[in-house]
């Protein structure tokens, strides 16, 4: 069969044949030679062309494929050409199905997706033209949208938008929330049709906007602002089991990441979709990790979650929905896997003491470093409060390689270094390494002021059993640790050695508390002027009302965006107020504290007491007890947000952080002649702005726009 060059649909007709068959790869099914058509017939064609997006001008030499069948399975109804021999490539009769197109032999430097889809949405004047970005071509617009639901369960990550030129011809497509390429010339945008109808979203405000690129920069900011379409009820919902087991629940469920055909849809697990294929991807932390906080505790709690991810994998899974069901069960399998081995080696065994006395030297933070080097690894932390000797194993007992064990913290009256080296012997599997420290010349064992502390009901005047205390030597960034015990093993704690100045505040931290007690976190002393030895009494109080026997219930704080701020201070956030059925007081309980309430109806309205913090989820919750357990989920979204601070996310300076801040972020990016840091619109991005703006700490760009519109939906939570 031959195959002619074509270059309009009216020239078709005339055109002599020519022989050149195009280089597709051997697996693809042996599609149809263009044949000549006639003029009737032209009137119902499609034109096909490939150029490049900036110039307009066709790519030679590549291979092209249509179909009606998206896998090209079927001879009958595909044809292929090559663009040096058809520049306009017409398709009979193509306006009676959808069509796709595969590309084949691209030159290197352009951008192209598999398959590109005509269908009736992007038919105009029966032209369809595939335009190419080179990969060196730099971005110039990004059409943003976000959903202005602070209780939304999904997000719109990204979408197909159709974009169509000054005549209304369709132009092109491009993503959403993502960087594109256009020349210059005036465009409206707008949503995909499927989209809109698959993804159970919907535009509020106009459907389509208008977008103006002159001398390759935008004059228009576009910003289509979303929400979940009422209409449209949740069809899909997603469950989570181990491997083994028979019943599955959301609990732990984590995020649901959706990809259909143009879009991805970030969700809580479950979702409204229209008939398609898809694929659902789960996660429970950030996907790209979290950010290092500085705070010790949280990153390890950090880490922990993301080791936990890591050993409770689940896999994708692809599904269809067909009449607006899906086709199989959407459950994720956790699979466990084992942790390794931990490896054979040689153990120490660490002390840090008095060299005269023998004795641990309490309050010291030790830091064990493998090599001494700028390549030096971590192997662990502790307090010698918490452990008099840390024993490692699985070390390597390597004679030629040294060990670092660093101070800090150490009391005032002791001389030390902060690091000190040991190693293994040679053969040796085990080792015992002291560092034994000496008072300062001049010191006398046990001089200094001496502190009798106690934690007692002040009721009674009885000690309270059970709590954790934390003794504290100044408060603010040089504090540092003296002593930790709890109340059960010491109804009283002597502090002897200490500084004796008044103008030196010691702080008593205290955590376990019993239920039943209101409490501080931290309570203040010092030394009276030329005092030797002073009585710290901590005196707790019982809470208002009665505790109920029956029903653990947590009232659980969430903290949005994590790495932000130190949550040191939850317990004076603010507190729960519950009455029963009738209205009548039961008790005042602070947040995430566990209670017990019998059986019955209730109500929860929360108080936030504390500057900085706001409730952004309903402040009164009704719920039940049922045989020991609440009914509803009790959960109060608080948060606190310091808006001087850079990378709280407050772009625009307003004292709030909402929608508006995701928006400037986004028209700086998109048009930053005037809204970027040096714009000419008065709204735009100030040089502070800037610095609020960035929120991940790596420069401002619209993933930052992303964060915020998630931190608004409350799917960032830190338990």
């Amino acid at each position: 069969m031959k195959k002619r060059k074509i270059i309009s649909a009216a020239a078709a007709v005339m055109m002599a044949a020519v022989t050149l068959a195009p280089q597709l790869p051997s697996a693809f099914p042996a599609a149809r030679i263009c044949t000549p058509i006639t003029a009737e017939a032209a009137k119902n064609e499609v034109r096909i062309r490939v150029v490049d997006m900036a110039t307009d001008m066709p790519i030679e030499n590549v291979d092209a494929a249509a179909s009606t069948v998206k896998d090209f399975s079927r001879e009958d109804s595909s044809f292929s050409w090559n663009t040096s021999d058809a520049v306009e490539f017409p398709i009979e009769g193509a306006y009676n199905n959808d069509w796709y197109v595969k590309l084949y032999n691209v030159p290197e430097e352009y951008d192209y997706n598999a398959v590109y889809t005509i269908d009736r949405d992007t038919r105009t004047f029966g032209d369809y033209t595939i335009r190419l970005v080179k990969k060196s071509q730099d971005s110039n617009v990004t059409i943003c949208s976000a959903h202005d639901e602070p209780v939304a369960k999904i997000l719109l990550k990204t979408a197909d938008m159709d974009v169509y030129d000054k005549k209304g011809n369709w132009f092109c497509t491009i993503k959403s929330n993502e960087g594109a390429y256009l020349p210059d010339g005036e465009y409206s945008v707008k949503f995909k049709e499927n989209v809109l109808e698959n993804s159970g979203v919907c535009v509020k405000g106009e459907a389509s906007q208008k977008l103006t690129i002159k001398d390759g920069v935008p004059t228009d900011t576009i910003f289509f602002l979303l929400a979940s379409d009422e209409e449209k009820k949740p069809n899909v919902s997603f469950t989570i089991k181990n491997e083994g087991e028979d019943t599955s629940s959301t609990e732990d469920l984590g995020r649901v990441v959706i990809t259909g055909d143009g879009f991805t849809l970030d969700t809580d697990g479950s979702a409204y979709l229209g008939d398609g294929h898809y694929t659902a991807h789960r996660y429970n932390f950030p996907k790209n990790g979290f950010n290092q906080t500085g705070n010790e505790e949280r990153d390890q709690h950090n880490i922990d979650i993301i080791a936990d991810s890591l050993l409770n994998k689940t896999e994708d899974i692809e599904f269809n929905v067909v009449d607006g069901k899906p086709d199989r069960d959407l459950v994720f399998v956790k699979v466990p896997v084992t942790r390794p081995a931990e490896e054979e080696g040689a153990t120490a065994k660490i002390k840090i003491v008095d060299k005269a006395t023998g004795k641990n030297i309490e309050g010291v933070d030790v830091e064990v470093i493998a090599g001494i080097n700028a390549t030096g690894k971590s192997l662990a932390k502790w307090n010698t409060s918490d452990e008099e000797e840390k024993v490692l194993t699985g070390l390597s007992e390597n004679p030629n390689l040294a060990f670092g064990i660093d101070l800090s913290n150490v009391p005032e009256e002791y001389d030390f270094q902060k690091r000190y080296i040991f190693g293994f012997a040679k053969d040796s599997k085990e080792e015992s390494w002291v560092v034994e420290l000496e008072k300062k010349p001049g010191t006398v064992a046990e001089e200094g002021a001496t502190a009798k502390i106690k934690v007692i009901d002040k009721a009674t005047g009885k000690n309270i059993e059970g709590i954790d205390v934390v003794a504290i030597s100044g408060l603010n960034a040089t504090a540092k640790s003296i002593a930790k015990w709890n109340t059960s093993d010491e109804a009283e704690k002597i502090i002897k050695g200490l500084a004796g100045d008044p103008r030196i505040v010691y702080g008593i931290e205290l955590s376990n508390v019993p239920k039943e007690y209101e409490y501080n976190k931290q309570y203040i002393f010092s030394f009276a002027k030329d005092s030797k030895e002073e009585s710290w009494v901590v005196e707790l109080e019982k809470k208002n009302g009665p505790v109920a026997e029956e029903g653990d219930i947590g009232f659980r704080l969430y903290s949005r965006y994590k790495g932000l701020w130190d949550r040191k201070d939850n317990g004076m956030v603010g507190y729960v107020i519950i009455t029963d059925g009738a209205d009548d007081f039961i008790g005042k309980y602070k947040l995430d504290e566990m209670i017990s309430l019998p059986d019955g109806k209730y109500k929860a309205e929360i108080e936030v007491n504390s500057k900085g913090y706001s409730c952004f989820s309903e402040q009164k919750i009704q719920f039940t007890v049922d045989e020991g357990k609440a009914v509803e989920k009790l959960d109060f979204n608080v948060e606190r947000w310091n808006f001087n601070e850079n990378g709280s996310g407050d772009a625009n300076g307003d004292g709030t952080v909402d929608i508006s801040d995701a928006v400037l972020i986004m028209q700086s990016m998109a048009n930053p002649s005037k809204y970027g840091a040096n714009g000419t619109d008065k709204g735009h991005l100030t040089e502070d702005g800037s610095k609020r703006a960035d929120v991940d700490g790596g420069g401002v760009t619209n993933k930052d726009a992303l964060t915020i519109q998630q931190y608004l939906l409350g799917m960032f939570n830190f338990e």
